[in-house]
């Protein structure tokens, strides 16, 4: 049994020294908030310059060291017996048996709540254990958990730190598994303030249930939108910088761009000495946002390759023109340069461009003419689906364009745009004889502009 009701009269030492005090019922209810340790009594004592709390252990010689004032023993000579009265009651709440599990919930919300979370935890525990195998069993556990977390009022005047430990001491003790503890924390997360999630959080650090917790915290940062209430912003970024390495990676890896701002704080907290595995991590992620880790303190580390991305990445970001970003890459000479910067197109967004930039099969969505035209010497057109896709978006021009089509015409050379070529000289689409000279000696065709002999 964890709950041990209270008697003042198991305590002699404590009932002698206060027998005498005359109580004063307006000094005593200063007293207020008291806490049952199972070692000890704490309450705060309304002082004159404000609030403050009294410890009281409850073995002979803590006691005795305590020195209390007068008006404290007064205040815990009120508390014991509001205490002994409490613990009698719920005592006997505990003593009776039950039938099912809703009638046990029920009684969890009957015990008394004034005195701390570590007791109320307690009670509720022990009652669970004494229905075990009865009306209860071990596959209740998550519901039973969350009942008891949900009973108990959390109120700013309520023993929240006690009612943290005590419940995650519950869960680190019922060996839940992974699917049933992660529900009961997703559970715990939507029917918590932002502060009591947080709570949870820093109770469970220092326990055996710690990773579990980090790995489901690090799923409100990466599937936003499958919770009906994700706290993931109210997260401390020093909280989260104290996540193990396995949550933390996955945190950087995954974590959706409206936590940007956040990736920035937790770098920004680990300096200069990140682990480049976390840099390396958020690097791979595909919504990663290039200005954050050229800003964060260790980004001078990373591979001098990797810098030049992350600045290609943030420039691409921040273009609205296609052209741009072809002329960006016709000015690399370099072919591992045009490789990288081909690769970075890609997770910036600019996925078909650079598909076409490496020569492979592409799907050609809207662009307009003139990047289209800088991409066409990019284009493999010996892939069929990229020819067809090449003629059908210049034939759509010379159909609807008048301005500057023999600009336009001048630049294909590819034999895939002959019938088209032909059939502007022929209605006369082309003025300038120089341009009419130049493309009927590139296609073959003299007699598309009246020719009958080509020397």
């Amino acid at each position: 049994m964890r709950f041990v009701p209270f008697k003042l009269k198991d305590y002699p030492y404590i009932e002698t020294n206060l027998a005498p005090i005359h109580v004063d019922s307006n000094i005593a209810r200063l007293g207020k908030n008291a806490i049952r340790k199972s070692d000890r009594i704490i309450f705060f004592a309304n002082y004159a310059d404000g609030m403050r709390q009294v410890e009281v252990p409850l073995d002979e010689e803590g006691y005795r060291n305590a020195n209390l004032t007068e008006p404290e023993k007064m205040c815990l000579s009120r508390i014991l017996d509001l205490l002994e009265k409490a613990d009698a009651v719920d005592a006997e709440a505990l003593d009776k048996s039950y039938g099912s599990q809703f009638e046990i919930t029920k009684t969890f919300r009957g015990f008394d709540q004034n005195f701390g979370g570590e007791r109320f935890v307690s009670l509720a525990r022990d009652l669970i254990d004494k229905h075990m195998g009865k009306c209860l069993f071990p596959y209740m556990l998550h519901d039973l958990i969350l009942g008891v977390y949900l009973a108990y009022n959390k109120n700013v005047n309520r023993d929240i730190d006690g009612l943290m430990s005590s419940i995650v001491s519950f869960i680190e003790e019922s060996k839940l598994i992974p699917t049933d503890s992660d529900s009961l924390f997703e559970d715990i997360e939507e029917k918590s303030t932002p502060r009591l999630f947080i709570d949870f959080l820093e109770h469970a650090m220092p326990s055996s249930i710690w990773p579990s917790v980090t790995d489901f915290a690090v799923t409100l940062f990466t599937d936003p939108y499958h919770f009906r209430t994700n706290h993931a912003k109210e997260i401390p970024a020093s909280l989260l910088a104290a996540f193990p390495k396995t949550s933390l990676l996955q945190f950087f890896q995954w974590v959706s761009p409206l936590y940007s701002e956040k990736v920035g704080e937790v770098f920004a907290l680990l300096g200069e000495t990140c682990d480049p595995d976390y840099l390396e991590a958020y690097q791979k992620n595909r919504d990663c946002d290039a200005g954050v880790v050229l800003n964060t303190p260790a980004f001078s580390t990373l591979d001098p390759h990797k810098l030049e991305e992350l600045q290609w990445k943030e420039w691409l970001l921040s273009q609205r023109r296609g052209y741009d970003v072809v002329s960006r890459f016709d000015q690399l000479k370099d072919t591992d340069e045009q490789l990288r910067f081909i690769k970075t197109c890609k997770e910036a967004g600019w996925d078909d461009i650079g598909k076409i930039l490496a020569g492979e099969e592409f799907f050609l969505r809207r662009v307009d003419t003139e990047t289209f035209f800088a991409l066409l010497p990019h284009m493999n057109l010996e892939i069929d689906d990229n020819r067809r896709q090449a003629v059908s978006y210049v034939r759509e021009m010379l159909r609807y364009r008048l301005a500057g089509t023999e600009d336009y015409l001048l630049r294909l050379e590819h034999p895939a745009f002959a019938d088209l070529v032909r059939n502007a000289l022929e209605n006369e689409r082309v003025e300038s004889m120089r341009v009419r000279l130049i493309l009927a000696d590139r296609f073959h065709c003299p007699e598309a502009i009246g020719l009958k002999e080509w020397h």
